[in-house]
């Protein structure tokens, strides 16, 4: 048995479940849904990653015996108090509350067909009001109640016909396009000047499918960074704190920084946004309710300084993407605060190689390369793989940390 002895209390039993697959699945949003091998890669090689976000005293679903072997020894390390759960053992386990990475009806689905009790689950309107809450259509909401908030009026459009994307796009001398669902820098679509058949034939295969393509300008971005929060299922929300991370230039995901709230604080401050950064976060807080509904779980709003057009003075963007589940700022934002020795600062990445043996080559360099260094339980120093990787693995979740000074 993989499952460490424990008592159920009364409240429900936490069981986390990584499935990055979430956002297609929304934009998908039929049961059936099953994701591209490359996220469903992803999804194995990535499963354990929950172990760092979750909450001490809940359980993670294992597949393997050695994922339990892996989740045992870094919690005999790391004293997270973490359980390994395999499915078997999951239906002994009488209540439990899932927590996944963000819910869609195939997950609700391929939980009941492995026996779930539909009672541990949300309902099926819960979902349908949660995706409508995660779609990029409701950015331009999210925007008009911030109003200029964050000392720049910054825009967002729902267009629901190609010639209104066309004629955006002339208006604008950049434009990206956006899915009203997609994941990671994904669903992204370009413009800079012409509207070109290609761009077209992107928007018009969105609007046969969604009726609707979002679309903002080009901001002349110079920091990328969120505020994080949890919600309660009541309508209120607790602000957990920053995130500071890094895109490429095709908006896709690159890694988070690991580092205090105050550090990201002095980093806005810096440009002279301190006061707008806090009003728009007490406003996000004030007009949550209306954007979360139902939802309890962790959710962010992804934000931007921007430079203004004479290179001089910068606005803060107050709402770039709005985030309707678990995310890697929320990650980041944990590690941090539990991982890391007091000085160190880190890099959270997430890494991709597609040959095979090749990620398992590198993880050994790293280790060799970037020796661990902790003290009194907290890593001071070093490379850290937060997921287990093999021979076969093509993902990983890896910790790189250094000293401040």
């Amino acid at each position: 048995m993989y499952l460490c002895a424990f008592i159920i209390a009364d409240t429900d039993m936490r069981i986390y479940v990584f499935n990055p697959d979430a956002d297609l699945a929304l934009a998908d949003n039929r049961p059936t849904y099953v994701a591209p091998e490359t996220v469903r890669q992803m999804s194995r090689d990535l499963a354990l990653l929950p172990f760092w976000y979750a909450e001490e005293g809940s359980g993670i679903r294992v597949v393997s015996q050695d994922e339990a072997a892996f989740v045992k020894q870094m919690d005999e390390c790391f004293r997270r108090n973490i359980v390994p759960v395999s499915s078997k053992e999951i239906h002994r386990l009488g209540k439990i509350k899932w927590m996944p990475w963000g819910w869609t009806p195939a997950l609700r689905r391929s939980l009941m067909e492995e026996g779930i009790d539909e009672a541990c689950l949300p309902p099926e309107e819960a979902l349908a009001e949660w995706r409508k809450l995660a779609s990029r259509e409701q950015v331009s909401a999210w925007l008009d109640e911030l109003g200029e908030t964050g000392n720049m009026r910054a825009e967002s459009v729902n267009l629901k016909d190609l010639p209104a994307c066309r004629t955006y796009a002339e208006e604008h001398p950049a434009v990206v396009f956006k899915a009203p669902w997609s994941g990671s820098g994904k669903g992204l679509r370009w413009c800079r000047g012409n509207f070109t058949p290609d761009v077209e034939g992107w928007c018009a295969r969105l609007l046969r499918k969604h009726g609707l393509v979002t679309a903002a300008p080009v901001y002349d971005k110079v920091e990328d960074f969120a505020l994080e929060f949890y919600a309660d299922g009541q309508g209120n929300s607790r602000f957990e704190g920053y995130s500071l991370f890094a895109t490429t230039s095709g908006g896709a995901y690159a890694g988070n920084l690991l580092l205090s709230d105050e550090e990201v604080e002095r980093r806005v401050e810096a440009y002279g946004l301190g006061e707008a950064l806090r009003r728009v976060r007490a406003r996000i807080l004030e007009i949550a309710a209306k954007y979360t509904g139902s939802y309890q779980g962790y959710w962010g709003i992804d934000m931007m300084v921007c430079r203004d057009s004479d290179a001089k003075h910068y606005g803060l963007h107050p709402c770039v993407e709005v985030n309707l589940r678990m995310n890697m700022g929320v990650v980041a934002h944990k590690l941090y605060s539990r991982l890391l020795l007091p000085g160190s600062i880190g890099r959270l990445v997430i890494d991709y190689l597609p040959a095979p043996g090749a990620m398992y080559a590198r993880h050994r360099e790293d280790r060799e390369h970037h020796p661990l260094r902790m003290e009194q339980g907290r890593v001071g120093e070093g490379y850290l793989a937060l997921t287990p990787v093999t021979r076969q693995s093509h993902y990983r979740a890896a910790l790189y940390v250094f000293t401040g000074k």
